[in-house]
């Protein structure tokens, strides 16, 4: 899975016209390495979704942006740039699955 740091934030996600799944995590949080190998069966799985994360603790302008304050999150952002979905803490693969299924749908949640 691609790392990406603050400023390639736009880039990457915001401006990717197809739906990006974001993993912000940290070396130190167990539940992060966990979810790994989750998210990397996943990416496989969804060859048109795309799948980055963001370490935390170079990201925090991003993370802060977006709330995030529990480990692991997982941010679904649309096609359109869009924030879809937030998942905080351990998902199980079902539930991701379900979860960039309603995205894909552009189905957003209520997030504010």
């Amino acid at each position: 899975m691609q790392s990406i740091i603050a400023k390639d934030f736009e880039e990457e996600v915001l401006k990717a016209n197809q739906v990006v799944v974001v993993d912000f995590w940290a070396t130190w949080c167990g539940q992060c390495r966990q979810l790994m190998p989750i998210l990397e069966q996943l990416q496989a799985e969804f060859t048109n979704v795309k799948f980055v994360k963001m370490d935390i603790n170079e990201s925090e302008e991003i993370a802060s942006r977006y709330y995030v304050s529990l480990l692991p999150t997982v941010l679904m952002f649309t096609n359109e740039g869009k924030l879809a979905k937030r998942l905080s803490g351990l998902s199980g693969k079902k539930f991701l699955i379900d979860s960039i299924n309603q995205t894909l749908e552009n189905k957003l949640d209520d997030l504010y």
